[in-house]
């Protein structure tokens, strides 16, 4: 058995697709469908079941797959330590992210993960979406999440955030400050959607235990740094996690409402990445950002633009 085949089969596994697994490789979608047929043919068993639209593993491609991670895996390393990269952080860094901790983390980025590993070339996107890690090329995902999908890609819980209603001051000055949780029901408030959705049901933990509440929200947008923006400019109340508002509440231009109501469950701040052993530029970017999210709080995020 050729052990690149091997190697081609997981790439395969992980996207369901010759192509992403041909581009990751930088092979052609022929060249990487004769590999899979060559190593079936080792085997003597079907690994992959193909039709004109999709592809999918078999049970025997499973079970394949399961074993030959670790056979990559040390395949990968060995090429990484003769490399170096495993020793000297280097090479290029393509990460995402949301956009609102992505800008709270900026200026760090910029300042100090550069200066300290300055042969890292960082590729950087910001985006509400959960983007495909392995099939868009990327080295690693920092996602804000209650709870991770199921995945074949690896994880690491960086921290912990409760979900919290925030406003400005000039709104609750204007509006008045809601001094029940029922009160929100007669307030603008603000949310993240991704469709022309006005009314969303909240719910939280408080002192009387789990409640919803049916809330108006006049203003939607895709992306939670421009509701953020929205809501320091006094257009209303927002639920969000209270890491990616850490810096307004610090520097005033928002106040917590409400803080005995929280979401039910918290959120977590993750690191998710494809490789069970990720380069070392891999590691010191999450090291970076872990040690970066315990200073949140004291940041102002747009302290450079003043």
């Amino acid at each position: 058995m050729n052990s690149v085949d091997a190697e081609v089969f997981n790439k395969v596994a992980e996207t369901l697709s010759f192509t992403k697994a041909g581009r990751l490789l930088g092979m052609t979608r022929s060249a990487v469908s004769k590999r899979i047929a060559r190593l079936e043919k080792d085997l003597a068993v079907v690994l992959v079941n193909r039709t004109p639209r999709s592809i999918s593993l078999t049970d025997a491609g499973r079970n394949f797959y399961r074993h030959s991670q670790e056979i990559d895996n040390a395949l990968r390393q060995a090429k990484e330590s003769v490399r170096g990269t495993h020793s000297t952080p280097s090479g290029k860094l393509s990460f995402t992210m949301p956009t609102s901790l992505g800008s709270a983390l900026m200026p760090a980025l910029m300042r100090e993960f550069n200066r300290d590993w300055p042969e890292i070339e960082l590729s950087i996107n910001l985006d509400e979406r959960y983007v495909d890690v392995v099939g868009d090329g990327y080295d690693v995902a920092i996602r804000l999440a209650k709870k991770l999908d199921n995945s074949t890609l690896m994880f690491r819980k960086l921290c912990s955030t409760p979900q919290v209603l925030v406003a400005s001051p000039e709104y609750l000055k204007t509006h008045g400050r809601p001094t029940t949780i029922n009160d929100l029901k007669k307030h603008k408030c603000l949310a993240v959607a991704h469709m022309s959705k006005r009314t969303f049901v909240w719910r939280f933990k408080g002192p009387e235990g789990a409640v919803e509440v049916p809330v108006n929200c006049p203003i939607t947008a895709n992306n939670d740094l421009a509701i953020v923006l929205a809501t320091c400019l006094g257009n209303g109340i927002f639920y969000i996690p209270r890491i990616l508002v850490a810096s307004e509440l610090k520097t005033g231009y928002l106040e917590i409402v409400l803080p005995e109501y929280q979401s039910v469950r918290e959120y977590g701040v993750y690191a998710v990445y494809p490789n069970k052993n990720p380069p070392a530029r891999v590691e010191a970017f999450i090291e970076f950002v872990t040690r970066n999210l315990e200073k949140i709080e004291v940041w102002n995020r747009w302290e450079p633009l003043q």
